[in-house]
């Protein structure tokens, strides 16, 4: 802090002279979760709004839409990450094309992980648009992103060091204007700041506001007690001892001003000075900018005069210098003004609203026994928290959920009541994020929070979380468990009609189905959860479990004509939600691939790849399975190889096994299907090894991988084995596909041990499958390979 990286940067962007435009951002030093706050900051500093930015993109209205709600102007539509990663780089290019843009970013190192990603996005995937990314921050970010230390494609890192000895002594001299400064007295100087600019700046400027530097003519010389000089031992010790030497009602104004954060507005001044002060704050503001300490602050969203702190830790020793009682009375009084006059930006300054009610509380809980307005102020924090807490989930931002959501449940400590509400919601986001350990405690203080409280309807919400969680980590005792847990849970929900509950329990029984390989079921249970996920207006949830049916419609039962009504009426309800419209492609191009329109698959296959590559989501077209497909339906396993390779390769570096077990056995496959027998062994074994007990689909694709393997080895017994096991599984699934290859792989074996009836019996009921699914191609290939007449 202070070596001069804001200073460096506006030099540069002062040095432009207009070439460019320069838009500023900067994340903020307080509050978790305000994760697009910079994002904010840039979209107001650019020369037009969103709309006239965008005018000529063919999904203008999208992208303002997305943005508009990122920054907390539009209200909560569902909009996720990806989407505001793609639409916030739609603008950023379309500005740049109007005229070279430099965006300069703050503080990174207070960035929530989300923003580092979008910054990331952008820079990876920018195009066509003159654009320079500059990023502030101190070391510590590296600790977060090593990448951006170097070796990352389209970008630099500048390290900058204290200056040296002679550096630093040029630099005092030219801060000393207007007179010499005799070279006893610079290498004093020079010495004492270590390097350190702001240190020099601050050191200088309160020698010169108590007396001690002072200039004697043409030259500058320190005076008094002999020449001493008094030097602070940190930075923070020489600002607090500068702020001491202010004029009291500067002193005064300036320390509260610092409770609204590093920035803010003449109005705030007016609302936080003391009653003695009122009259003159606008001079003391004007005292304060005079002596460099604030400056006038062009970034900020409304039209009414702004400031900022000239460098945070000016604001953090003047922060420091009040009291804990004069803290809580200050935070509190800020957070009801923010609520009074929020208006429209309300919604973007909820993190922040919570931010404030929750430092209040703290401190009034550290100056005294809990009493009313305590807990009243925890109470609205809590609120407040959890209300943005839910907002990031909604756009899929689970690492800043988790943070706000915990924060609410800290202090909502000792209201059951409310902690049984939150905690299943908290669970919820930890096992999006994968912290399953912490869900399950988390989870455990949910139910018994629920019990104390008496709550049915928070002990059905921890309920379905909690058998989300003991599917994930292969604990649930089957869908029967799964079930009882469902049934238990709805009647709960329907009472209280609470319907993101009835989505939450109808996705959990799907979810059930799914695993068993029950693919009418489970949609059947979607098609409910996106009823009452529509009702409550979770349009996240609804959006997911539509991709779900999508799919389910090429895995499961329903024909292939009825599967491409199916996923071009999802098309049609999820157009404008650009990542959605490519997941559903995936699974309308395997259909069409099943009747034979291998020209049309492709396209629509090349359509998704081109949306996920545009939103920067290449890990989610790499691990479809439905692409695989399409190429191996099309006699092409080299183009499925490739399409699993990539995705397979990823999810080992993922640590994944959920994922990877399937993706091994369709690799074995293509590879089988390219004479590889050997590696596919070595897959189906993978496969084997990693896939659930309770993961249908996986036990019988490894299984008849393995026997076909076997079989070209000539170990028939075996082979048999494992083909008749993988039927077995099959017969519980309605997985159309999965049966008929389970039985297609069965009759081959038989075939080659001369049970020729038994084989074509195989053989039939693979072709039956196929057809009724409407297969053809797959179908076609069956009775080729077998030499069997179409009438078979």
């Amino acid at each position: 802090a202070g070596v001069g990286k804001s200073r460096l940067v506006d030099e540069f962007a002062a040095g432009l002279d207009g070439a460019a435009t320069v838009a500023r951002g900067r994340c903020l030093p307080y509050g978790e979760g305000i994760t697009f706050w910079p994002l904010a900051e840039v979209v107001r500093d650019l020369p037009e709004p969103v709309a006239a930015q965008v005018a000529d993109d063919p999904k203008a209205d999208t992208i303002e839409q997305v943005v508009s709600e990122a920054v907390g102007a539009g209200g909560p539509r569902g909009a996720t990450n990806e989407k505001i990663f793609w639409a916030s780089r739609r603008v950023l290019e379309a500005a740049a094309r109007r005229r070279p843009l430099v965006v300069l970013l703050d503080d990174l190192q207070w960035a929530e992980p989300t923003f580092l990603d979008l910054v990331e996005h952008v820079a990876d995937l920018a195009r066509d648009a003159p654009m320079v990314l500059l990023c502030m921050a101190r070391p510590e970010l590296l600790d977060a992103r090593p990448g951006w230390g170097g070796g990352k494609l389209h970008a630099a890192s500048i390290h900058l060091d204290a200056l040296g000895h002679e550096d630093t002594r040029e630099l005092v001299a030219n801060l000393l204007t207007q007179g010499t400064l005799p070279e006893e007295t610079a290498d004093r100087l020079a010495k004492a700041c270590e390097g350190n600019p702001l240190y020099a700046e601050e050191l200088l400027s309160m020698l010169i506001d108590d007396g001690r530097l002072r200039r004697e003519g043409d030259t500058w010389a320190i005076g008094g007690d002999g020449g001493r000089m008094p030097v602070p031992p940190t930075i923070q010790a020489l600002l607090a001892a500068r702020l001491e030497q202010l004029p009291d009602d500067e002193r005064a104004l300036l320390a509260r001003l610092a409770v609204a954060g590093s920035s803010f507005h003449r109005d705030t001044a007016r609302e936080l000075a003391p009653v003695s002060l009122e009259h003159v704050v606008d001079r003391c503001l004007t005292g304060l900018v005079r002596r460099d300490l604030i400056r006038p602050d062009r970034t900020a969203p409304h039209d009414e005069d702004a400031y900022r702190f000239r460098h945070i830790l000016i604001r953090d020793a003047a922060y420091e210098s009040l009291t804990k009682e004069t803290r809580a009375e200050l935070h509190e009084r800020f957070a009801d003004w923010i609520e009074q006059t929020g208006g429209e930006w309300l919604t973007e300054t909820e993190e922040i609203l919570g931010y404030h009610l929750e430092q209040a509380h703290r401190y009034v809980a550290e100056v005294g026994p809990p009493a009313d307005g305590a807990r009243d102020l925890a109470t609205r924090a809590a609120e407040r928290l959890t209300s943005a807490g839910r907002r990031a989930l909604a756009r899929g931002d689970t690492g800043a959920a988790v943070g706000l959501l915990e924060r609410a449940a800290a202090l909502a400590a000792g209201d059951e009541a409310r902690r049984a509400a939150l905690l299943p919601e908290l669970g919820a986001a930890l096992i999006e994020t994968g912290r399953l350990e912490r869900a399950e405690e988390v989870l455990g203080g949910a139910g018994a929070a629920a019990e104390a409280a008496a709550d049915e309807r928070s002990a059905a919400h921890t309920g379905v979380q909690r058998q989300f969680l003991r599917i994930l980590r292969g604990e649930s005792a089957g869908s029967a468990e799964t079930e009882t847990v469902v049934d238990q849970a709805l009647p709960v929900f329907a009472r209280a009609e609470d319907e993101q509950g009835m989505s939450a329990a109808l996705r959990l029984r799907a979810w059930g189905h799914w695993l068993a390989g029950r693919a009418e079921a489970a949609t059947a249970a979607w098609e409910d959860a996106v009823e009452h996920a529509s009702r409550a207006e979770a349009e996240h949830e609804r959006i997911e479990t539509l991709l779900w049916i999508a799919s389910a419609m090429f895995f499961g039962p329903a024909t292939a004509s009825e599967g491409i009504r199916r996923c071009e009426a999802i098309r049609a309800e999820v157009d404008g939600n650009l990542p959605a419209v490519a997941d559903v492609l995936q699974p309308l191009a395997g259909l069409h691939a099943m009747q034979g329109r291998f020209a049309e698959a492709r396209e629509l296959l090349a359509a998704s790849e081109a949306a996920f590559e545009d939103l920067g989501l290449t890990l989610s077209s790499a691990i479809s399975h439905q692409a695989a497909m399409v190429e191996l339906l099309a006699g092409d396993p080299v183009a499925a190889e490739r399409k699993l390779r990539r995705g397979y390769d990823a999810l080992q570096e993922m640590g994944d096994r959920s994922f990877l077990s399937t993706t091994a056995a369709l690799l074995g496959q293509a590879v089988l299907a390219q004479g590889r027998a050997a590696e596919a062994d070595e897959l189906a074994a993978t496969s084997a090894e990693l896939g659930g007990a309770d993961d249908l689909s996986t036990q019988i694709l490894w299984r008849w991988l393995r026997a076909r393997v076997l079989a070209g080895r000539g170990e028939l017994a075996p082979a048999e084995k494992l083909a008749r096991e993988a039927v077995v599984l099959a017969e519980r699934t309605d997985f159309s596909n999965q049966r008929a290859d389970a039985l297609a792989a069965l009759g081959g074996v038989l075939a080659k041990r001369g049970c020729r009836g038994d084989a074509q019996d195989a053989v039939a009921g693979a072709l039956a499958l196929f057809d009724r699914k409407g297969n053809t191609v797959a179908a076609e290939r069956l009775r080729a390979e077998l030499a069997l007449p179409a009438s078979l």
